[in-house]
């Protein structure tokens, strides 16, 4: 996150935002209003701005696996449905 908000400083007025980088949301909607706060996961009972994972975005910090990012989310999910389907739990053999 710190890597694109460095890219954005210049653009942003001065301001405060909350990050929550825990993989669930924080601000429930019925506790009242507070926020914003900006999570990677949401559902409709949260009030929550969804921030995509960095690691999802191109041109952010690298990981060894996907030096450039993986990628935009859904083409990612249709490829994690496919690898379940060809090898469902049944198919898969214990070690160790």
């Amino acid at each position: 996150m710190e890597h694109f908000l460095k890219e954005l400083l210049p653009k942003l007025p001065n301001l405060e935002i909350v990050l929550n980088s825990r993989d669930w949301p924080q601000v429930g909607k019925y506790y009242g209003k507070w926020g914003p706060v900006f999570s990677f996961s949401k559902t409709p009972d949260y009030l929550d701005i969804h921030f995509p994972a960095w690691s999802f975005w191109e041109g952010g910090p690298a990981i060894k696996s996907y030096p450039r990012g993986l990628g935009r989310w859904d083409i990612m999910m249709e490829k994690l449905l496919n690898a379940q389907e060809k090898w469902p739990w049944e198919k898969k053999i214990q070690i160790g």
